[in-house]
C-alpha cells in the first residue's frame, strides 16, 4: 500500500490492519541544530504526508514597551468603525 492509499484509507476509517499515517513535523531550528539526527530520522522512517511549507521572515522592528498596552497607526474613524462593528 503507497503512502497516499494508507492516508487516504485512515480518512476514511477504512484503514483496520495497517499502521497509522505519520509525518514528524519539525522547527527549522531542530535541522539547524540537530541535522544528523534529522537526517537519521527521515532514513529510518518515511512519512506519509508531508508537512506544511514554512518561510521564516525578518520580524518587522518594534518600539515602546513590550507590556504596555499600545496604540494603532491607523486613522481614529478606521477605529471607530472597527470598534463600532464589534
Amino acid at each position: 500500500m503507497t503512502s497516499k492509499e494508507l492516508v487516504l484509507r485512515t480518512l476514511e476509517f477504512r484503514n483496520t490492519e495497517e499502521r497509522a499515517p505519520r509525518q514528524l513535523w519539525t522547527l527549522p531550528w531542530a535541522t539547524e541544530h540537530y541535522p544528523e539526527t534529522m537526517k537519521q530520522l527521515e532514513q529510518e522512517f518515511i512519512w506519509d504526508f508531508d508537512g506544511p511549507q514554512v518561510q521564516y521572515q525578518a520580524v518587522a522592528p518594534t518600539q515602546g514597551d513590550p507590556y504596555a498596552v499600545g496604540s494603532t497607526r491607523t486613522s481614529g474613524a478606521v477605529c471607530l468603525q472597527i470598534f463600532m462593528a464589534a
